[in-house]
Formats: C-alpha cells, structure tokens, sequence
C-alpha cells in the first residue's frame, strides 16, 4: 500500500473508481437511471481541472502498483467558514478493496495534509443514507452535527450530513 499525491496521469482510475463506488454504495438508495448514467469520461473531465487547482490537495493510495482509492481535501468550502477550518472533500476506496485499511490510511494522509496547512479543525459531508462511511468516520473520532444540506441532483435530492473534528 502506498499513498502519493495524485497526478494527471491518474485521472481515468479517479473517475473510474468515483462512478464505480456511486454505483456500488448507492444502489437501491438512489435511481438507477442516474447511476446508470454516471459518466466516467465526464468525471475524467471534473478530475483534470481539479488536479491543475493548487487550492486542491489530491491523494492515491496504490495496492500493487494500481490505484485503488483516493482522498482530497483543501480549505473549508462553507460560505461561514472561519480560515483555520479545513475540509475532506472525498475519500474513495474501490469496492474490492473496502475493509483493507486504505480509508484509513487515506483519511491520515489527508488530515496531516490540512494540519501542513495551518487548519486546527475539518468537516466533512457524507449522504445520509451511506451507513458504510458514516461509520468509518465515526471510528475515525469526527463528530455529526447539526448541519445538514439538501444536493439536488436530476429528479431526486441528497441529504447530506456534516462532520467535524479538531485536528
């Protein structure tokens, strides 16, 4: 297991493992018409813009010289965020590889990112109904608060729950 910062060239497996892991956590949960219709290609698109963004810290960990999840975080995204509070932006694991430690190591990796930064707190959104990540996190010692917010997507709506931890 190996975690580096993600490259361009890492793209394709970013967008790959995204669309796939929608796909697998969502199902039953969300339409299928629309994990159906997640775009790899449109996501390989997202994920090129974000890698040339320096605000975004990008990270992969590999398992045998692939890339099997990945984790990016910067500053707080919150419109009332104070400028010590930084935040996870995602933490993706390939399905094959969930319960192998790479979330884990994904999720160190990020928050000694944001410490580096200066940031001395972090919060993170997480769908409601991801039962799987709500309990990682919560073993990762961040706590749920009260906010929460509504994602509109095409015909349906996310609720979406926020963490939050002291680093």
């Amino acid at each position: 297991m190996k975690v580096r910062r993600a490259q361009q060239r890492d793209v394709k497996d970013i967008a790959t493992i995204q669309v796939r892991t929608w796909q697998e956590a969502y199902k039953g949960l969300i339409l299928e018409s629309y994990l159906a219709n997640l775009s790899i290609d449109g996501k390989v698109k997202k994920w090129k813009k974000i890698l040339n963004n320096e605000e975004h810290n990008v990270f992969v960990i590999e398992v045998g010289g692939k890339v099997s999840g990945f984790a990016g975080c910067g500053k707080s995204r919150a419109d009332d965020a104070k400028k010590t509070e930084g935040e996870i932006y995602s933490i993706y694991i390939d399905h094959t590889f969930l319960n192998k430690g790479l979330g884990t190591a994904l999720e160190n990796e990020v928050i000694k990112k944001l410490k580096e930064k200066g940031f001395t707190s972090a919060s993170l959104w997480v769908i409601n109904t991801n039962l799987n990540a709500r309990k990682f996190y919560e073993a990762c010692g961040w706590q749920l608060t009260e906010d929460k917010k509504v994602d509109k997507r095409d015909g349906f709506e996310l609720l979406e729950l926020c963490y939050r931890k002291r680093l």
